[in-house]
């Protein structure tokens, strides 16, 4: 989880190499150039959950985390540049803001809910960090 006020100077990249969804920050001055570039198309091969990436543009949202047993780790409340991503576990959302928007970023292609989501009941409570 971070705040986009927080983002470092330069590129950083987060999280391990290896998993399903890339991401990091970049933070540079006026002038700072990216040399032009294509991506190649190349096989990848991975068996995965759905990594998530959330950002908060305006607003706020409570965001429940679960472990893979479904058992509520913690939940936070989430507001304007404020951003987290998901690789495992579970996670609920709920929108405590009129006109809250927010981005998510996943990996595709997304075929159906039933083929990559198992909803379930929360009945536990546990505190906001």
């Amino acid at each position: 989880m971070g705040q986009a006020s927080e983002i470092p100077a330069g590129k950083q990249f987060y999280g391990n190499h290896d998993a399903s969804i890339q991401w990091g920050s970049y933070k540079f001055n006026g002038g700072y150039e990216f040399s032009p570039h294509l991506h190649k198309i190349r096989e990848r091969r991975m068996l995965t959950k759905t990594p998530e990436f959330f950002y908060v543009i305006s607003g706020s949202i409570k965001f429940d985390f679960y472990d893979n047993l479904k058992k509520k780790i913690f939940c936070k409340i989430m507001n304007h540049e404020e951003f987290v991503c998901c690789y495992d576990g579970g996670h609920g959302l709920t929108i405590l803001k009129d006109c809250t928007k927010f981005l998510e970023i996943k990996l595709g292609p997304f075929t159906s809910s039933s083929e990559d989501k198992e909803i379930f009941n929360d009945k536990s409570v546990s505190t906001v960090a």
